[in-house]
């Protein structure tokens, strides 16, 4: 799936800064044996930094993040949260 990532210009604290426009991917996986399913959410989110956006999901005990990048230029953050694996995956063109 080919998704949307453009720049836009914000002024944030008197400064123009370059802002992203990109589809948010967020999946959730099931932890129950034998079930396939998973919640998967699509947004069209505005950020200059990936990380900070996702910060305010990582909330817990026990906290595992890893940041990939792809071939076609995604970035992903595979992130486990006292054993409930996610993927947030921001494209960019």
């Amino acid at each position: 799936m080919i998704l949307q990532y453009h720049n836009q210009m914000k002024q944030r604290g008197g400064k123009l800064i370059v802002c992203h426009v990109s589809e948010l991917i967020r999946e959730i996986f099931n932890k129950c044996s034998g079930n396939q399913m998973r919640d998967v959410f699509v947004s069209e989110i505005e950020t200059d930094d990936p990380e900070e956006y996702i910060r305010p999901f990582l909330v817990g005990t026990d906290i595992s993040v890893e940041r990939h990048s792809t071939d076609n230029g995604a970035l992903l953050f595979d992130v486990v949260i006292d054993g409930i694996r996610q993927r947030f995956s921001f494209t960019e063109d």
